[in-house]
């Protein structure tokens, strides 16, 4: 069974935008990343201040881990897009 819709382009048919359509999409993109990042961020730093046993501890470590790799990346996509005139060069915060 085909779960696309008449009519709908499968994943091997993507749609041709223009460069601002995909431009305009990057951005989108950006902010719900960042958006969902810094959810992820407060909810890390929340989880570290109520849950102090040994094991929780562990998986916290793993939490911040990976946030703190989100955020490098964030900060390297965020550098890209300025630098390609996409986004407005902002700089970030704490520098």
């Amino acid at each position: 069974m085909n779960p696309l819709k008449h009519g709908d382009k499968s994943p091997s048919e993507p749609e041709k935008q223009s460069s601002s359509d995909q431009s305009s999409s990057a951005l989108v993109d950006f902010h719900a990343l960042s958006n969902a990042l810094e959810i992820i961020l407060q909810s890390s730093y929340l989880i570290s201040t109520t849950c102090t046993d040994e094991n929780s501890k562990k998986w916290i470590a793993m939490l911040n881990d990976g946030v703190d790799r989100a955020i490098a990346s964030q900060r390297a996509l965020r550098k890209s897009l300025a630098e390609s005139g996409k986004l407005p060069v902002v700089p970030p915060e704490g520098t």
